[in-house]
């Protein structure tokens, strides 16, 4: 089976089983999030596609307030540079999840990890009242296959956005241009020292997506999980069981590794709302998003 047919056939299972909803629709949508590491008037957004596609510029039609622009580049995964594209994977280790759940997530790590680009940084941080680094920044297969050996302790309380807080200093320390944050998760927030609202804007503001998975348990609170991934620009995704997170994590692994970094040089004025548009031949749809380029700097610059 090739790698296309069996992501359409996983993400044909998942839909089947229930595990993407709400997600599910969103696998074959063109969406357009903003990524960071660019100073107006370059500009830098991470393109999904459908699992599978493969594209270059002359596919690729982008439109600021109506005009094309200029200085296009899409650089795809696979073939972006070291440090463009990141992940923190973020694995709740409370005590709720002793037994099968820790070890059901732990194999997804893996399998999340197998399917990335070879160039793509991953970090790994697990969390309970405090969160630890398992696996710094790298893209060496046998250091992470090392650190995922053996499930992590476990520990009292659930601080989720204190986790993901954590994860989005990572991607801010290393300077990664494309960072997305994977979270799983089995239980409600417990006492984190930031909110859900604080940690949203500052993954909005760093160009970073959030992306959480739960695991259905006693504890398990579907609008905390579902609510962070929405205002911070991710998907939320459930699991159903332990046995079902690998697959899903599977699935989720290889739409990031599929994804593109587009950067181009705007043209728009400043202090402008601006409006982009992105078509992408043989995809339905136009993605959009909307910035606000900065005032005129009203400071001379020194001799």
């Amino acid at each position: 089976m090739t790698p296309t047919v069996r992501h359409a056939f996983l993400v044909a299972f998942l839909a089947l089983a229930g595990l993407l909803a709400p997600a599910a629709g969103a696998e074959g949508e063109l969406r357009l999030t903003e990524a960071g590491g660019t100073r107006f008037p370059d500009r830098s957004y991470v393109l999904s596609l459908p699992i599978g596609m493969s594209l270059d510029e002359s596919r690729v039609r982008i439109l600021e307030n109506g005009e094309p622009v200029g200085q296009l580049s899409v650089v795809p995964a696979d073939e972006a540079a070291e440090g463009e594209f990141g992940v923190v994977l973020v694995i709740d280790a409370s005590n709720s999840m002793r037994g099968t759940a820790i070890a059901g997530a732990v194999e997804a790590a893996r399998a999340f990890a197998e399917q990335r680009s070879p160039n793509q940084l991953v970090a790994i941080l697990v969390f309970n009242s405090a969160s630890s680094v398992l696996v710094p920044f790298t893209t060496d297969q046998d250091q992470i296959e090392a650190a995922l050996a053996q499930p992590p302790a476990l520990a009292r309380e659930t601080h989720v956005y204190d986790a993901v807080d954590a994860a989005l200093a990572l991607l801010r320390e290393a300077e990664i241009a494309a960072g997305s944050v994977v979270v799983l998760s089995d239980g409600a927030d417990t006492g984190s020292a930031v909110s859900r609202a604080d940690v949203a804007g500052r993954a909005r503001a760093d160009g970073v997506r959030v992306f959480a998975v739960g695991l259905r348990s006693r504890g398990f609170d579907l609008a905390a999980l579902e609510q962070l991934a929405g205002e911070a620009g991710g998907t939320y995704t459930e699991a159903a069981s332990s046995d079902d997170l690998a697959v899903v994590f599977d699935v989720l692994g290889a739409k990031l590794a599929s994804e593109y970094l587009v950067r181009y040089r705007s043209a728009s004025t400043p202090d402008r709302e601006v409006h982009v548009a992105v078509r992408v031949s043989g995809v339905d749809g136009i993605a959009t998003s909307v910035y606000a380029s900065p005032p005129l700097d009203a400071t001379p610059s020194p001799p």
